[in-house]
């Protein structure tokens, strides 16, 4: 993986605008909430690599469309997109969504990984909702070298392997939600405080 993002530098102290200077193709974020937990707006590539920001930026969302979560994974960041592009857009960049439907299936997932980030180019991607989809994509992403957040799955395997192998898998990113080891201990705590006096034996 290569190291060259966009940074701004100041170039006019009293102004603070600058110019974007090319660092690594990956935390070009202004940073926004969507896909059910958070969602990250990112500066473009230039084919130029002066740090020119496109007119457009496309981020690619990634989620069963037949299921009421995968569809939550699509629509919160169509509608965080309206909010930026009413806002003036990403460095005055116009941001578009391309939506995939996983089919909650591992190798679909990958097909349309694909598609997004060889395809079209999209500067980055977030979504996939379930572990299995996510584990067959990990090795995508660390190829592809684009940012992805995702929103759904939980697997502790994800953040094993980054971990394990930073500079690999450093693309990736979970926003939400946490680890399923951590929630399944938030479960048992529940349990064990809350059974009682819900009169609850067993769920």
């Amino acid at each position: 993986m290569t190291d060259d993002s966009y940074e701004q530098t100041e170039t006019n102290t009293e102004s603070g605008t600058g110019r974007l200077t090319k660092r690594r193709p990956f935390l070009r974020a202004t940073g926004a909430g969507a896909a059910g937990v958070a969602f990250a707006g990112c500066l473009g590539d230039s084919d130029s690599g002066d740090g020119t920001v496109p007119d457009t930026i496309t981020i690619g969302t990634l989620g069963p469309s037949d299921s009421p979560l995968g569809a939550s994974i699509h629509n919160s960041v169509k509608l965080a997109v309206e909010e930026i592009n009413a806002d003036g857009g990403i460095a005055g960049a116009d941001v578009e969504v391309s939506t995939k439907d996983t089919k909650d299936q591992p190798s679909t997932a990958r097909d349309v990984y694909k598609e997004l980030t060889t395809g079209e180019n999209v500067e980055a991607t977030v979504g996939i909702f379930g572990s299995e989809q996510l584990l067959a994509i990990m090795d995508d992403i660390a190829q592809a070298e684009t940012v992805h957040l995702t929103s759904g799955a939980a697997t502790p395997e994800a953040p094993a392997l980054l971990a394990e192998d930073y500079e690999t898998y450093k693309p990736w990113f979970r926003v939400g939600p946490t680890n399923s080891t951590f929630l399944d201990d938030s479960l048992v705590t529940f349990a064990k405080e809350r059974f009682d006096s819900m009169g609850w034996e067993k769920v």
